[in-house]
């Protein structure tokens, strides 16, 4: 097992982060969960997906684990079962942003991926997750060659990450924090099913672009309009729809857009 290392993507960040696949142990056969455990999966074919079976690993996401770094080759494609992953860039200057957040609606590493095998933007674990199905990338691009069912949910699926991208990028220009912090609150309360969210300042000024010190002044401002309970590393939404009309009309936007609903993140790790 190699050790965890010091990544330029993640200079930045306070602490250590393990980097790459090294320490990730598969945990149990694939065969011990459902089908459905991730909804892209849960979408195949029984013939499909029990020829897939035979090649999927079940591991456990650990937090705080980059799992593809920018640039270099993609190993794996992961089928979270739950949890909270990101889609992040890094920047020359050592500071990392996050574009999108994946949950068990979607899967990490083929979207971003270039024609030469190497992920254009990297991967981490923001909420680790229990059960998670990984799959060669061989296979995986195999499968995908056969132009099946996998591969619609896959274009399907990349089509509405893409679109949430742009979506981010706009709403980064044109909102100030205020109203983007509630967009990011609610895209992650959906993906985990869960009002509570364990988000450190760190990761949601990531999420946001800005200092640590303008998500706590954000935050705050929150909190003090009852919308959410703000503690160390964890966050409460306590009124959902006033959250909502607090957001910009980007969450909205991106909701019709996206392919996951509630329902599809019902198995939470």
């Amino acid at each position: 097992m190699g050790n965890p290392r010091v990544d330029p993507l993640v200079d930045g960040l306070s602490g250590e982060f393990k980097i790459g696949e090294d320490d990730m142990r598969v945990t149990r056969t694939a065969r011990s969960v459902p089908q459905n455990l991730n909804a892209l999966l849960g979408k195949l074919p029984v013939d499909d997906y029990q020829r897939l079976l035979v090649h999927l690993e079940l591991v456990k996401l650990e937090r705080r684990t980059v799992i593809h770094r920018q640039g270099a080759p993609v190993e794996h494609v992961y089928f979270p079962g739950g949890g909270l992953c990101s889609v992040a860039s890094g920047m020359e200057d050592g500071e990392t942003v996050i574009v999108a957040i994946v949950g068990r609606e979607g899967l990490v590493g083929a979207p971003v991926l270039a024609t030469d095998g190497t992920g254009i933007t990297a991967s981490m674990v923001l909420v680790g997750c229990e059960d998670a199905l990984r799959l060669p990338i061989g296979v995986f691009t195999a499968e995908i060659d056969r132009r099946g069912v996998l591969y619609d949910a896959i274009m399907r699926y990349s089509e509405t990450l893409v679109a949430s991208i742009i979506q981010t990028a706009a709403c980064n220009r044109a909102h100030t924090i205020e109203k983007r912090l509630p967009c990011w609150l609610l895209h992650a309360m959906g993906r985990l099913n869960n009002d509570e969210i364990p988000l450190t300042q760190e990761t949601l000024a990531m999420m946001l672009g800005v200092r640590r010190a303008s998500v706590t002044l954000a935050a705050n401002t929150l909190q003090d309009a009852g919308l959410i309970k703000y503690t160390h590393g964890r966050i409460r939404i306590v009124d959902l729809g006033g959250l909502e009309s607090a957001s910009c009309g980007c969450y909205r936007a991106t909701q019709k857009m996206t392919s996951y609903d509630r329902s599809m993140a019902q198995r939470a790790c």
